[in-house]
């Protein structure tokens, strides 16, 4: 007996922000093949829009760029 199931995965209908208090944007690149660097962004916007095609879109100011040497 096998079973089969199908499901739908979409995000609820509705648009979010991020918030900058509890959110942040970072990212990680991989150089010389040893080691990782690592920054993040502390002034960035993102926005949610959901539903059954759901959207994400975001900036981050470049000058806002912080890196930890």
């Amino acid at each position: 007996m096998s079973v089969t199931e199908t499901t739908k995965a979409f995000a609820p209908a509705g648009t979010w922000a991020a918030d900058p208090v509890h959110s942040n944007v970072s990212f990680e690149v991989r150089y010389s093949g040893v080691n990782n660097f690592r920054g993040s962004f502390t002034d960035f916007q993102a926005v949610l829009a959901g539903g059954e095609t759901a959207t994400l879109e975001g900036t981050a100011k470049v000058a806002s760029v912080d890196v930890k040497d």
